[in-house]
């Protein structure tokens, strides 16, 4: 299926009105919904308009970018003319007295593939519903994965939508929906991201932004995440042509397309890139020198600081775990690098064992200051003496 244009338009009015009896009228294949719904051809009619002296030529141009701008701005944003089409829905329609109400098809469906959108609905013709609108049907089989934003027209991941939402769409409500970037609400951390197994040639759990937003959109609502492929991982499996290559602004060297980062390719899988400033995978996600293999890699791009010497080391290398425990730090700081730790825990629990004569007096006998300090209203915790170290605090009250 191709996109309908005002020129064949005006050769579809031509054959059909060739034809005297429509009931001999054979239509070889189903044509665009929208190809009899453009309205005049912006060209014979600005034209028209300036002969009858209706406007100036001057904003005869002007009108012209205009009506030029919409193609400009999906071809900017990558958008696909199928998505965008608007299509009427039936339940919209009535609930409006009967005025038709046009959505774009992506608030019918999530999925990109023309098969699928012929299938889901443009074949149900004057009964198809939006989503909204069928997910309040008692035999509806929307997916609970899946939500409608109205400010966006397309269907979007359940993450995207705050709770008072949520509740809105649960309770079958005719409110409109709106997703947290449209509310202007603070999207989550990268750090927080929701993690996806990719099915690809990573195996293994990455970042929800290391996917295609409108992929994870139709595959969740197909309940097919098996088929979930990362950006690096499709732009892999098309085998783009190897005189596809950009150069990295961080090491400087010009790769093949597939060797840079998920951010990067879905730009380019969208049609969305804006400039050419883009890093390799290798300079945002290096392995660490002392691990091994693809898991070696970091989840999130590192940041400019955090090569020694030009090269990387991962936060179990870089600050080591607990000694006897395993246990990692909370918060190190720079002057802790590469140096033994041992938690507070089993600092307690491995203390040397000291014989109680070999300890001071204050420290054998701290049954007194630790009187005084509970009467003058001090917790048992303010006993700050050495003997902390070999006897529990447990012990210590009991004997207090």
């Amino acid at each position: 299926m191709v996109e309908a244009q005002h020129a064949d338009m005006l050769k579809a009015y031509i054959i059909k009105s060739r034809v005297k009896d429509t009931s001999k009228l054979l239509i070889a294949q189903p044509y665009s919904p929208r190809l009899f719904r453009q309205g005049v051809a912006p060209g014979p009619n600005l034209l028209m308009q300036v002969l009858q002296g209706v406007m100036s030529a001057k904003e005869a141009r002007k009108a012209w970018k205009t009506e030029e701008q919409p193609k400009a701005d999906r071809e900017s944003t990558g958008e696909s003319w199928m998505k965008s089409m608007e299509l009427p829905c039936r339940k919209c329609t009535e609930a409006n007295d009967g005025v038709e109400v046009c959505k774009p098809v992506s608030a019918f469906t999530a999925s990109h593939d023309t098969s699928k959108i012929w299938k889901d609905v443009l074949a149900h013709g004057q009964d198809l519903c939006c989503v909204k609108c069928e997910h309040r049907l008692p035999w509806s089989k929307v997916s609970d994965a899946v939500v409608p934003c109205d400010s966006c027209g397309q269907l979007r991941a359940r993450n995207k939508f705050g709770a008072q939402s949520l509740r809105l769409w649960e309770s079958l409500s005719q409110e409109p929906l709106y997703c947290l970037s449209r509310q202007g609400l603070k999207r989550k951390a990268l750090n927080d991201s929701e993690l996806i197994f990719c099915n690809g040639e990573c195996q293994r759990e990455l970042p929800e932004y290391h996917f295609v937003e409108a992929m994870i959109v139709d595959w969740r609502a197909q309940q097919s995440l098996l088929s979930a492929k990362c950006a690096r991982c499709i732009v892999r499996a098309k085998k783009v042509d190897e005189t596809t290559r950009f150069v990295c602004q961080t090491c400087g060297e010009e790769k093949h397309i597939s060797c840079f980062s998920s951010v990067e390719l879905k730009e380019w899988l969208t049609g969305q890139s804006t400039s050419k400033r883009w890093s390799c995978y290798d300079c945002q996600y290096p392995p660490c020198c002392l691990c091994a293999g693809e898991e070696a890699r970091p989840l999130h791009a590192i940041k400019h600081n955090a090569l020694l010497d030009g090269k990387y080391y991962c936060f179990d290398h870089r600050y080591p775990p607990c000694t006897f425990c395993g246990r990692r730090r909370v918060n190190p700081g720079s002057n802790h690098r590469f140096r033994a730790y041992t938690c507070s825990e089993c600092q307690v629990s491995r203390a040397p064992k000291v014989p109680v004569r070999q300890l001071p007096r204050a420290v054998r006998h701290p049954h007194r200051q630790g009187r005084h300090i509970l009467q003058r209203g001090l917790p048992v915790s303010a006993l700050r003496c050495r003997w902390l170290q070999y006897t529990p605090v447990a012990t210590l009250e009991r004997d207090l």
